[in-house]
């Protein structure tokens, strides 16, 4: 049986012309501070709702019972029989033994089926299948039904919520372009540095001899060199190592390319667009066919 305060909650809204749906509401929240509170149990959140709306109905809410094909038959014939207990105004009691059953069988399940996240889940669920213009229709026959006072009373508790959105908002876009500044100065720094790279070992081939002995320093890694020095300040030298084998499994790839390239280029005499054109797909196999075996 439902509480007096919950009975009398609904009968003033039924007295203010509030629609059966916000009367059954009262008996609802019942149901979830009884969860609460540990009195009993529900398996779901949509258990412990339909456990609300049956007392509801048994109390004389004129709710109207589900469409039949939202819900299965037999629910819909158990809200029917509630509704019709309601307004039967019998004075026949409800068996208890049957009463202390569903007590001890709602008493063994666990109760999160009131706690926000789950009310949350099941309110975005049913809006789901609802859709727009089913959700605008309820809004504003819950304008017309909820009365000045109550209308003022949303405002203020949606006005903080309101408030921090907005704030929480600003501090997301704040952080945003915060990070996509850091990330340009980044990478102006890995061209400084790696320009600054290439310059000295370009030197080092100008003052060595032979020029062949010398051009292995123009093809030196300086821009790896400087992404990894900067990795290895920002993240760490694991997140640098994990870097250095990617770079490794790179460099192999650029070798077969550079093999196949330079034979064919030299032996076949052909094209040279076409011919690097063509060779990429084969960087690109063995680069990420070497990363799937080794590295992921």
């Amino acid at each position: 049986m439902p509480d007096k305060e919950t009975l009398e909650r609904a009968r003033e809204d039924a007295r203010e012309g509030k629609s059966p749906s916000t009367q059954a509401g009262e008996f609802v929240r019942e149901e979830m501070d009884h969860i609460r509170e540990g009195k009993h149990g529900a398996a779901s959140t949509k258990q412990a709702i339909a456990i609300g709306l049956s007392k509801a109905r048994r109390a004389g809410v004129k709710l109207p019972p589900p469409g039949k094909r939202k819900v299965s038959a037999k629910t819909s014939a158990q809200a029917e029989r509630d509704s019709r207990k309601g307004h039967s105004h019998s004075r026949r009691k409800p068996s208890a033994k049957r009463s202390r059953a569903t007590t001890a069988a709602l008493k063994k399940e666990g109760h999160r089926a009131a706690s926000r996240s789950s009310l949350s889940k099941q309110a975005r669920s049913a809006a789901r299948q609802r859709g727009s213009a089913a959700r605008r229709s309820s809004a504003l026959k819950a304008v017309r039904t909820k009365g000045a006072r109550g209308r003022s009373q949303a405002a203020r508790k949606a006005a903080p919520t309101r408030s921090r959105a907005r704030t929480n908002s600003k501090f997301m876009l704040t952080e945003s372009r915060r990070a996509s500044d850091g990330h340009m100065k980044e990478i102006l720094l890995r061209f400084v540095v790696g320009g600054a790279v290439v310059s000295v070992f370009a030197l080092l081939g100008d003052l060595l001899k032979p020029k062949s002995f010398a051009g292995l320093f123009g093809a030196a890694p300086s821009v790896a060199l400087a992404t990894l020095a900067l990795t290895a300040s920002k993240q760490g030298k694991e997140y640098a190592s994990l870097e250095a084998r990617s770079m490794l499994i790179g460099a192999v790839a650029l070798f077969f390319y550079a093999l196949v390239v330079s034979r064919l280029l030299i032996r076949r005499k052909l094209p040279v667009l076409p011919v690097t054109g063509m060779c990429m797909a084969l960087w690109f196999a063995c680069a990420f066919g070497c990363w799937y075996a080794v590295v992921r």
